[in-house]
């Protein structure tokens, strides 16, 4: 926010700018955030309690899970520490997620990566 104006930013790049004061909208598109070499996957899904991740890491890296809700809120964290390049998979007991769609992210270093996962009850 800045003045009568108002800006948001999207995870593709996007810029938005609004003038909360009028009428008028602009939008700009700056160039997209290289992608990620990290990947992540995760089975079975949609998800009851339990998940195994599987984590593809090019690098030897420290590695940390979060997991927030719909309204962006953290609810779960966990560091995994050190990690050597490859692949990993990590079984994860989500019992205690109430149902509903969850944003992943994964740090490793200095990538990241992001998926969304849906837990039913």
């Amino acid at each position: 926010m800045s003045g009568s104006t108002l800006f948001a930013g999207t995870d593709g790049g996007g810029v938005f700018k609004a003038n909360i004061g009028g009428t008028t909208s602009s939008s700009a598109h700056i160039s997209a955030p290289q992608a990620s070499s990290v990947k992540i996957s995760f089975a079975p899904h949609p998800i009851l309690n339990n998940t195994r991740l599987t984590l593809d890491i090019p690098k030897t890296s420290t590695v940390e899970f979060r997991i927030f809700d719909a309204f962006g809120r953290l609810v779960q964290h966990w560091a995994l520490g050190e990690l050597p390049s490859g692949t990993h998979e990590i079984p994860q007991d989500l019992h205690t997620l109430p149902s509903g769609t969850y944003s992943l992210v994964v740090q490793a270093g200095s990538e990241r990566a992001h998926k969304l996962l849906q837990i039913l009850r």
